[in-house]
């Protein structure tokens, strides 16, 4: 899931508008942005259990909760952004296969495997995301920015999408991860 997430933070400006859009954005992709990092610095993320399990997510909702907290003491911004950061997990149930608690095998639809329905699946959410955010923006609903938002998501992952279908026509072997991943 990659413009899933962000079409959730889109949304979620719907109910707290005060709520900085930077700051849903970079809570809705964060156990993805660790787990690259943890990658980089050459860390073994097996089944990424230190960027996408269950207790690691919700140290990073209390974190972005907390840091709302102490700069605008505003409660009910922090659950939204609570929410945004959980929903991370629930939404890769649909599109990939993690591990949701150290020691459990990845679980999931794995749909990065079929690129296709993942693609279908993404573009719809994206849609629907931004059709919330663009209640929220007024006069500027019809804007060309208000649009290049719904383009760059649908775009970007349609770009992903496709690259990965050329990764699993060049490799069909890569399928068989989603089944190895699940039983460890």
């Amino acid at each position: 899931m990659y413009s899933g997430h962000l079409a959730v933070a889109l949304a979620a400006t719907r109910a707290r508008p005060r709520v900085p859009l930077w700051l849903l954005l970079i809570a809705s992709q964060a156990p993805d942005w660790l787990e690259l990092l943890l990658k980089a610095a050459g860390r073994d993320n097996v089944n990424e259990v230190w960027s996408h399990s269950i207790p690691v997510v919700a140290v990073g909702a209390i974190l972005f909760a907390t840091y709302y907290l102490i700069t605008e003491r505003n409660w009910s911004g922090a659950l939204v952004l609570v929410g945004v950061a959980l929903s991370h997990s629930a939404l890769d149930l649909v599109t990939g296969a993690k591990a949701l608690w150290p020691g459990q095998g990845a679980v999931g639809a794995c749909l990065y495997d079929r690129p296709i329905v993942d693609l279908v699946i993404e573009v719809a959410l994206s849609v629907a995301g931004w059709a919330i955010y663009r209640t929220t923006l007024g006069r500027r609903r019809s804007s060309a920015a208000a649009w290049a938002v719904l383009i760059t998501l649908v775009g970007s992952q349609t770009l992903l999408d496709a690259a990965q279908q050329v990764r699993l026509m060049r490799a069909p072997e890569i399928r068989q991860h989603c089944i190895d991943a699940a039983r460890n």
